[in-house]
């Protein structure tokens, strides 16, 4: 637990409004928030991967090659589910040094979750394990009796050890076999391993906490080599997202308990994102957002590909996208131009669960690559969302890095793409080395070289 600079929850309290305030606007804003960096053109400065090896280190040579690699929970899982007691919060540290080492141009973002208190992460043990935090997380209804729709304890262990804290085993290390398997009993700490759930009616100072030592602190965007986080889950009025469904229940929660426990949450994740934005960090969540979030208007979806596009068949709607979204001034898909954003265009894929034709292999890549260039904006990056996990085997889940992403196609010259005539299907964007053309009709990617190549 990071103590060294602690901040006191009163000054808290007047210092998180204040962030909020200079980084968010009213409901309703129609401008976006946007990266701390400098923008760029260069493609493969413009590159994103969310990469996870479940039996150890992610493939450095691969994944530094790309400008952002957001490194999931389950990076290292093999690893971090059998130490005693579990390191993931730790392990992911060390994938993002390892990666800022190979290439120091590449930033590294690491998993945190806002909805679920994950307790292989030591900084929320420590809190679950100390009855002075208890009111940081939701409980089981004790009016139930123990007759709930998931298990309390965790009998691998003489005593079995239990919770009074709610938490499921949906996505959870457990022995002999789980999200995760540990060899002999999984060590959580005091408590079993499960989901447990933040409490965030607890106001002040779980808020405290979760900016200065959960999302910043030495193993979060306060660490040199931590350039953002992805935030998962959300809070709905039907309970916490990929939780066991009889959740609420098992909680005895009432309907105006989940809407506080919202109110809090969508506060919660807005402060968040002002720390993230103040120590130079950012958000997946911010990318494709189309508004500027604020204390009611959070932004947290887990984009997979460009807005309102069709990842697993681009090609079908490619005409009618690009005139609607990607060419366009004034989009139908609900934001800003896609010029004027921070985008996240992700490769298509054959289907959602399965991203290659064959190892390596993309089914669009040229396509995909020549429709990014056409819209993209200063700040955009193409690449991969989640795919899974591999297994020390990079080609299973992702594309070999083709030399067309290492090209420089210098900057554009036209300020958006647009159709070569009326109904021809063809859209076309001029860069200074380069011009770049998209055949919807005929379902052809083309990029033509200033000094005469043809990528295709």
């Amino acid at each position: 637990f990071y103590t060294s600079t602690h901040t006191s929850i009163p000054f808290l309290v007047m210092l998180v409004p204040l962030l909020i305030s200079s980084a968010y606007g009213s409901p309703g804003d129609s401008s976006v928030l946007l990266p701390p960096w400098p923008s760029t053109w260069i493609m493969n400065e413009s590159t994103i991967i969310q990469p996870c090896n479940d039996s150890g280190l992610f493939d450095l040579e691969y994944g530094s090659k790309f400008a952002v690699a957001d490194y999931d929970w389950s990076n290292m899982k093999v690893h971090w589910a059998n130490a005693k007691p579990m390191t993931c919060e730790e392990d992911l540290v060390t994938q993002a040094q390892l990666s800022q080492q190979r290439n120091p141009k590449s930033r590294s973002f690491v998993y945190r979750n806002l909805v679920k208190a994950l307790p292989w992460f030591s900084s929320v043990r420590e809190k679950l394990d100390d009855p002075a935090y208890s009111g940081f997380f939701l409980k089981f209804d004790p009016a139930l009796k123990g007759r709930y729709h998931v298990p309390q304890c965790d009998n691998n262990f003489s005593p079995p050890k239990c919770s009074e804290f709610y938490h499921d085993q949906e996505q959870t290390p457990e022995h002999p076999s789980g999200d995760g398997s540990c060899v002999d009993a999984c060590d959580c700490g005091n408590n079993p391993c499960g989901e447990y759930l933040w409490d965030h009616r607890n106001g002040s100072m779980l808020q405290d906490f979760l900016v200065n030592h959960y999302v910043g602190g030495p193993n979060g965007v306060d660490n040199p080599a931590i350039d953002g986080l992805f935030i998962d889950d959300d809070w709905s009025t039907n309970g916490p997202s990929e939780e066991d469904k009889n959740a609420v229940a098992d909680m005895g929660l009432s309907a105006n308990e989940v809407e506080d426990i919202i109110r809090g949450w969508q506060s919660n994740m807005a402060a968040v994102q002002a720390k993230m934005l103040a120590s130079k960090a950012f958000n997946w969540q911010l990318l494709n957002c189309p508004y500027k979030p604020n204390l009611t208007h959070a932004c947290h979806g887990a984009p997979q590909t460009a807005p309102a596009r069709n990842q697993t068949d681009p090609k079908t709607e490619c005409t009618q996208w690009m005139r609607s979204n990607g060419c366009a001034e004034s989009p139908t898909w609900g934001g800003p131009a896609l010029t004027d954003i921070a985008l996240f265009f992700g490769f298509t894929r054959v289907e959602h669960s399965q991203p290659l034709v064959s190892p390596g292999q993309l089914p669009a890549y040229m396509q995909d690559l020549a429709t990014f260039l056409l819209v993209r904006g200063p700040f955009a990056w193409l690449g991969y969302g989640w795919q899974g996990c591999t297994n020390d085997d990079v080609l299973s889940k992702y594309g070999v890095w083709g030399p067309e992403l290492d090209e420089d196609y210098g900057e554009p010259v036209d300020t958006r793409c647009m159709e070569t005539a009326p109904g021809s299907e063809i859209f076309t964007r001029k860069w200074t080395k380069a011009t770049v053309e998209l055949d919807c009709k005929n379902w052809v990617g083309t990029i033509k070289m200033n000094d005469g190549r043809v990528l295709q």
